[in-house]
C-alpha cells in the first residue's frame, strides 16, 4: 500500500441552461471503474470517500502547480484561484456517466474564457490517497483521504505516471522525471543539512552554557562546604571555650601571684587549656623557688639581666611587684599577707 497524490482529468459541462451565465458548471471529477493516470478507480471507493474527500468549498485553480511551485508553496496562490465547489461531490450514475459529480462556481473574470474554451479543456483533480500495486503492475486506488483541489487544465488526458501524479497532454519523459525527482531530493537534502547544522550549533551552545553553569555550581558548592566546615570549627571552638566567669574563677583559685594571674588572663585564647597553662606557671615558679633555695638563683639575679624570663605564656620581664610577690611566695608567705608568714609552707599548691 502506497500513499500518493492522485490526479485525474474530466470534461466540463454547463449545469443547466441558465447556469453557464451565472458561472456555475457541473463537472465530473472522477469517472468510476476506469484506469486513470494514478490508477484504477473502483466505483465503491468513489461512492465511499468522494463526499468527504471533496466537500463544498474545495478550491478550483487554473492549471496544476509545477514541481517547484508545489515544493515552494504547497498551499497554492490566490492569484490562481478561479472557483470552488458549491456542494460536496457525490456519486452518480446518469447520462453523463458514472462517477463523482459536483457543481463548481467560477469567478466572473474567468467565465468568458471558460465558456469559449470548455470544449477543449478539462478538469483534473489532485488528491491524497492510497494505491495498491498488484504483481502484474496494475495500480488500484483503495482510498481517497483528502481532496487537495480540482484544477482546470489545458487538456483532459488519461496518460501519466503514478510517480509525479500530474495530468498532461505531453508524453512524460522518464529522464526529465528523474531529473525533477533528483532536483527535489537535492533541495530536501540541502534543507535537512542546513537544519542539522543549525540544530548542532544550538546543541553546542547549550552544552557550553551547561558546562559553564555546572562549573559555577561546583564553585558555589565548594564555597558553601568550606563555609560550613569553618562554621562548624568555630562552633566547636566556641562550645569548648570557657566563659569569662569560668576563666576568672579558675585563675583566682590557682593561688598564683597577681602578675601571673594577669599574664594568664591576657594570654588566654578561646579553646586554650587553661588548666595546663596554670600548671606550667606553677611549675615555673616552683623551679625558681628551688633554685633560689639551693643558691642557684638570687634576688639580684631576678632583678638583673637574667630577670624572670620564662613562663607558660610569654617571655616578658617581671615587674618589681611581681618579683616581690614571687619573693613572698618563695619565702612561703601567704598571698596578701603583709606581715609575712613563718609557717615554712606555701598556702597554695604549686603543682
Amino acid at each position: 500500500m502506497v500513499h500518493a497524490v492522485l490526479t485525474e482529468a474530466s470534461p466540463l459541462v454547463p449545469s443547466g441552461p441558465e447556469a453557464g451565465g451565472k458561472g456555475i458548471w457541473r463537472a465530473r471529477l472522477i469517472e468510476a471503474d476506469v484506469q486513470g493516470a494514478s490508477g484504477y478507480y473502483p466505483a465503491e471507493v468513489l461512492r465511499r470517500d468522494g463526499p468527504t474527500a471533496f466537500p463544498a468549498g474545495t478550491h478550483v485553480y487554473s492549471d496544476h502547480p509545477t514541481p517547484d511551485e508545489d515544493s515552494e508553496r504547497p498551499e497554492r496562490s490566490v492569484k490562481d484561484l478561479i472557483g470552488y465547489l458549491v456542494d460536496a461531490a457525490r456519486f452518480e450514475e446518469s447520462a453523463d456517466g458514472r462517477g463523482l459529480f459536483a457543481r463548481i462556481q467560477f469567478i466572473p473574470e474567468f467565465r468568458t474564457r471558460l465558456a469559449t474554451l470548455a470544449p477543449v479543456i478539462g478538469l483534473s483533480i489532485r488528491a491524497a490517497g492510497e494505491v495498491e500495486e498488484a504483481p502484474s503492475g496494475r495500480r488500484t486506488i483503495t482510498s481517497i483521504t483528502q481532496g487537495l483541489s480540482a484544477d482546470v487544465v489545458t487538456r483532459a488526458c488519461a496518460g501519466g505516471r503514478l510517480v509525479t501524479m500530474t495530468e498532461s497532454a505531453v508524453k512524460s519523459d522518464p529522464m526529465e522525471e528523474l531529473k525533477s525527482i533528483g532536483a527535489s531530493v537535492s533541495r530536501n537534502i540541502k534543507s535537512m543539512s542546513i537544519a542539522k547544522k543549525s540544530a548542532c550549533a544550538a546543541l553546542s551552545e547549550e552544552h557550553k552554557l551547561l558546562k559553564e553553569a555546572s562549573a559555577e555550581q561546583r564553585k558555589t558548592l565548594e564555597a558553601i562546604s568550606a563555609l560550613e566546615e569553618r562554621t562548624a570549627a568555630e562552633y566547636e571552638k566556641a562550645r569548648k571555650a570557657l566563659s569569662l566567669g569560668q576563666i576568672i574563677a579558675q585563675i583566682i583559685q590557682s593561688g598564683l601571684p597577681v602578675s601571673s594571674m594577669v599574664r594568664l588572663a591576657e594570654d588566654y585564647a578561646p579553646g586554650q587549656n587553661l588548666t595546663e597553662a596554670i600548671h606550667m606557671e606553677r611549675y615555673h615558679l616552683t623551679t625558681l623557688r628551688r633554685e633560689m633555695k639551693g643558691g642557684g638563683v638570687t634576688m639580684r639575679d631576678l632583678q638583673g639581666p637574667r630577670r624572670l624570663s620564662e613562663s607558660a605564656h610569654g617571655n616578658g620581664y617581671p615587674s618589681a611587684d611581681t618579683i616581690r610577690e614571687i619573693d613572698d611566695l618563695l619565702s612561703m608567705k601567704p598571698y596578701g599577707d603583709a606581715s609575712g608568714g613563718t609557717s615554712g609552707e606555701m598556702t597554695g599548691p604549686l603543682y
